[in-house]
């Protein structure tokens, strides 16, 4: 069936559960979805919460964990949940701004066997990266850190938020994630959520981001065999149409889960009414299966305005409702980045 007719999907489990695992941070980064502080957080999960927690996702059949923050480090029992986490022979994903790595950790990962350790790193350059994450030094420790994981035997991802900042340093983070060692080089949309809701001014336009696409979809050509060059999902299709078929998976395929237990479809998803549940309270397989809210993500395309005629409706599916949300309010509408809706209008 064509996409306005589609049925409503009604996946048993998630392929992959994004969890904050606390809302500590010892950085002060503008973009922050979370808005992470350096106070410890009174309700982020303890440690047998959060086994029971990892035990259900393997039990339901999730097959990814991705451990995020705040800054994972910060929790002291970070590497047991790891640890029971691949005993639950989930696969697992970390990822961390690299401030706290030590040689030791960086063994202690790379014995772990993770899918990925993601290290942040906003610019090729120390002062930019260092003023978008708010601390002096973060850069030359984040960079240390990727070389040192890499040197592990880590799979590293070095993934780099693209704003006003760094659009134009798409080649040079390109060229820096090779000499580091790194895998793969991602790069990550701004939604200004969170402590980023003060800086919305950083967004790029839609043409920056059609620019920037095409930028990486050349680096994925000359890079080639050296390094995966992996950008944002949402719009590379529209440089080489036919080529991708990637689209919002938000409460469909994935979701995510705050420190304190609350499930929502994204991690981008801010505010109280997008909790599906929280896992202190139900069982995470039912708030997956039953959540209205959730099943409302499941309905798509659900999509208004220009989206619902456009040739490539199958493709995106209207892009990513999260940043639809936070620019109309209204996660049925066009995704604020798409540069085919902006020369439309």
């Amino acid at each position: 069936m064509g996409a306005k007719g589609r049925t409503p999907l009604r996946p048993s489990a998630p392929e992959l559960v994004s969890w904050d695992v606390t809302s500590r941070c010892n950085l002060r980064c503008v973009h922050c979805y979370a808005t992470a502080g350096t106070e410890p957080a009174a309700d982020d999960l303890g440690t047998a919460e959060a086994k029971r927690f990892i035990s259900e996702l393997a039990d339901i059949g999730v097959f990814q964990l991705v451990l995020l923050g705040g800054e994972p480090f910060l929790r002291g029992d970070i590497l047991t949940l790891i640890q029971y986490a691949r005993a639950c022979q989930l696969d697992v994903g970390l990822s961390t701004n690299g401030t706290l790595i030590t040689p030791e950790v960086a063994r202690q990962l790379a014995d772990l066997g993770l899918n990925g350790v993601q290290v942040s790193i906003d610019s090729s350059r120390a002062e930019v990266h260092d003023q978008f994450r708010g601390v002096p030094g973060s850069w030359r420790k984040a960079t240390y850190a990727a070389r040192l994981l890499a040197g592990m035997g880590c799979k590293v991802i070095v993934a780099t938020v693209i704003t006003r900042l760094n659009i134009d340093d798409l080649p040079e983070m390109a060229r820096l994630s090779a000499e580091l060692g790194a895998s793969e080089f991602r790069t990550v949309r701004f939604i200004p959520v969170g402590r980023g809701g003060a800086a919305a001014n950083l967004m790029i336009s839609p043409e920056q981001a059609r620019d920037g696409a095409r930028v990486l979809s050349d680096l994925q050509a000359s890079y080639d065999g050296k390094l995966k060059v992996r950008p944002d999902e949402s719009f590379p299709f529209l440089v080489s149409p036919g080529a991708w078929r990637m689209f919002c998976t938000a409460g469909v395929t994935t979701c995510a889960v705050r420190s304190n237990g609350d499930v929502t479809p994204c991690s981008y998803f801010d505010g109280p009414d997008f909790v599906a549940g929280n896992i202190r309270g139900h069982r995470f397989e039912s708030i997956w299966r039953n959540s209205p809210i959730l099943y409302a993500f499941r309905e798509a395309p659900l999509l208004e305005g220009r989206c619902r005629e456009c040739a490539f409706i199958e493709s995106c599916r209207g892009g990513c409702r999260a940043a639809a949300w936070n620019a109309h309010h209204d996660f049925t509408a066009p995704d604020p980045y798409c540069w085919l809706v902006s020369r439309s209008v």
